[in-house]
């Protein structure tokens, strides 16, 4: 708006944010199961703190009555979970594939924001841009 953009800019600016912001909450929330503890993250924190994020999401939707019980159970406990629990939650999203399927959202995400970002001029923040999108993308902590 300070810059004098256009509505039609303004409206793509906003696109590319909340889908890049949709993208990056999607990868940080993956990392939190499939990451490393070099994040400034503790891994496991979002199940420590008994966040129902996509990939268990994803897992639940997918798993058998007996693996919705676990889920549920070590999910919605008043006590501390423990390691041995992020492990089992781990293996049930490692069973039905949910961290690939939250990243393959991630990327349609990633691929929304990407192509709004042609509607700007090419320049070399738009190439910047492009580069922070893939590196992003990528990380794997």
């Amino acid at each position: 708006i300070l810059s004098g953009a256009t509505h039609q800019q303004i409206d793509y600016a906003y696109e590319f944010g909340y889908n890049f912001g949709m993208s990056f909450q999607l990868i940080d929330d993956i990392l939190d199961y499939d990451g490393q503890d070099e994040l400034g993250k503790t891994i496991g924190s979002d199940f420590a703190e008994g966040k129902f994020t996509l990939p268990l999401i994803l897992a639940y939707d997918d798993a058998t009555p007996e693996e919705q019980s676990i889920i549920k159970r070590l999910m919605l406990k008043k006590a501390t979970r423990e390691k041995v629990e992020f492990s089992i939650i781990k293996e049930i999203l490692k069973n039905h594939n949910s961290i690939e399927k939250a990243r393959d959202k991630a990327k349609d995400y990633i691929k929304k924001a990407t192509n709004i970002l042609n509607h700007f001029d090419k320049n070399a923040v738009h190439q910047g841009i492009h580069l922070l999108i893939h590196e992003f993308l990528h990380r794997q902590r």
